[in-house]
């Protein structure tokens, strides 16, 4: 991969924290994503994933905030905006695809006028109905869709819930975002599907430069797509670095037990990981990870120093 200058750095994300008033749930997360970079981040449901995502751009719920650290989108905070102003970005310089397209729909709108009402608030109101049309057009066609002109005179409830995924993919770049924060886009596809909207998102990135930053339990999708890749666990991440590396020569014990646990076209049972993961209540000292990996010392149960480098670095005391 082609080391990536400052420059280009879109979002810079240092030392986040983000929980409730006694708890929290994203530990120490630090990020720097780049024009044109795909980075994909996976764990375990419940270690932190999208609440992280969701603090970004102030998207956080019961009463979930930022406790404390930096969110840079090209060096200007987002954590100084108030909520007018956090909302004149999202969805207009920054894109968000929520997990459940149910989020993203008016069910009683047009998909037309969905994507015309998402232009026009980032226009003050003078956005032209017929070049938004022509652009939801060919975004749909982008995305495969057979027949667009009739997908865009439906309703949300009348098309499957694949169908209704991919429309919000392609709303998610009718304002030409810089930025896409995808929140497991494919977790409600089928296999066909789920390569039809990576493919697609890669071509955007390829044409646009738009920098993705997803969310996903599915390192199958991760693995086709993401240029660097972090692994989270308890909140906090414990591996990064380049795709390949992560994937092909991972060196965190959980990381290497999440990738066993991924099922295989081969008659070799996937090998699953034994205990749960932490609860955010808890509060943990050392390796968070401790209490379930197979190399677990009485040194673990002090804070582990990072290691490797910035091309790929893992949170272990284990050599």
């Amino acid at each position: 991969m082609t080391l990536l200058s400052n420059l280009d750095t879109v979002l810079k994300i240092n030392n986040l924290y983000v929980g409730l008033k006694d708890m929290t749930i994203v530990k120490d997360f630090s990020l720097d994503i780049h024009k044109r970079e795909i980075i994909g981040i996976v764990g375990e449901s419940g270690c932190g994933k999208s609440t992280m995502l969701k603090s970004i751009v102030g998207l956080s719920d019961n009463n979930v905030s930022i406790q404390k650290g930096k969110i840079d989108f090209h060096g200007v905070s987002l954590r100084s905006m108030d909520q007018n102003q956090l909302r004149s970005i999202r969805g207009n310089k920054i894109s968000f695809i929520f997990q459940k397209p149910d989020y993203t729909f008016d069910p009683v709108m047009k998909v037309k006028s969905q994507f015309f009402e998402t232009v026009k608030f980032h226009t003050d109101g003078k956005a032209n109905k017929k070049d938004c049309y022509k652009r939801s057009r060919e975004l749909l066609e982008q995305l495969h869709f057979e027949a667009p002109d009739e997908v865009l005179e439906s309703y949300p409830f009348e098309l499957s819930g694949g169908m209704n995924q991919r429309i919000a993919v392609a709303m998610s770049m009718i304002n030409e975002p810089e930025l896409i924060l995808a929140d497991e886009p494919t977790s409600a596809l089928d296999v066909s599907v789920q390569s039809q909207v990576v493919r697609t998102l890669m071509e955007l990135r390829d044409k646009t430069g738009v920098a993705i930053l997803m969310v996903s339990h599915n390192i199958n999708v991760i693995a086709s797509m993401a240029d660097m890749v972090g692994v989270m666990y308890g909140g906090r991440m414990v591996e990064y670095g380049d795709a390949r590396e992560v994937l092909q020569k991972s060196r965190h014990p959980y990381t290497k037990a999440l990738l066993d646990a991924v099922p295989a076209m081969s008659q070799t049972m996937p090998e699953s990981i034994e205990g749960a993961p932490p609860r955010f209540s808890e509060i943990l000292q050392g390796c968070p990870f401790r209490e379930r990996c197979p190399f677990s010392e009485n040194k673990c149960e002090t804070e582990p120093a990072i290691q490797g480098d910035a091309s790929h670095w893992w949170l272990c005391h284990k050599q």
